[in-house]
């Protein structure tokens, strides 16, 4: 009931058009980051699921992130 809608379809419309989609979890969001990866990535081809403890390693995955994509 407290969801904005405008704003939760705004997501919805971007994860749609999105070139590419990149899940992002750390601590205690990695759990939720592959459940969400795995279920998109049935539904698109473009889905990369980063999760790292290594600020490097989150670096490494999403440095080709530009324009059209969303994280």
């Amino acid at each position: 009931d407290e969801v904005d809608n405008q704003a939760f379809n705004a997501a919805v419309d971007a994860i749609m058009s999105a070139k590419h989609i990149y899940i992002l979890g750390a601590r205690s969001s990695v759990a939720l980051s592959i459940f969400m990866g795995f279920y998109l990535g049935l539904l698109f081809e473009n889905v990369q699921t980063v999760n790292s403890v290594s600020v490097s390693e989150v670096f490494e995955q999403i440095m080709r992130v530009g324009k059209g994509d969303v994280v």
